[in-house]
């Protein structure tokens, strides 16, 4: 039986210490990321992690690691940036990581010129539109036989 976990029952270091020793049936229950992250801070911050002796701050990793479902190395990060900043901030990416180099109509015509030829291989339907750069629709995929080259 898995119990989904209430944790606004946990005040002390002794009710942690009882509830770690379920923790074989215990699951976290967060709604979002962001939620998550404030419930570490504020139990940081209720505790005063800072002041703790070693046994209670490896209680409460211990406990939040549990809690969150979060590995124990992502529990360390949000640990050190609480002991640093004061704060547990959730840091959003600004970027997709890499730049779309060809458009989704792009591909689409890729795909169909590769219907077209009967399935050629990759190389061979690379080719394809730097011989036939007559037609507007294949210009923008012309030199993609040397993207490789390039690169």
């Amino acid at each position: 039986m898995k119990i989904i976990m209430n944790t606004h029952f946990i005040k002390t270091l002794d009710d942690v210490k009882t509830l770690l020793s379920q923790e074989a049936c215990l699951e976290p229950g967060w709604d979002s990321k962001d939620e998550c992250y404030q419930w570490i801070e504020q139990t940081l911050s209720h505790f005063k992690y800072r002041s703790l002796g070693r046994e209670g701050k490896g209680l409460i990793r211990r406990y939040l690691t549990v809690a969150s479902g979060y590995s124990t190395a992502q529990v360390t990060r949000l640990i050190n940036q609480y002991t640093n900043k004061g704060i547990v901030k959730r840091h959003h990416s600004s970027s997709n990581g890499f730049r779309t180099r060809y458009t989704k109509a792009d591909i689409r015509l890729l795909a169909h010129t590769d219907r077209l030829h009967s399935d050629l291989s990759g190389p061979a339907i690379k080719k394809i539109p730097d011989y036939h750069c007559t037609s507007a629709s294949l210009r923008s995929l012309a030199g993609m036989g040397q993207v490789r080259a390039a690169m």
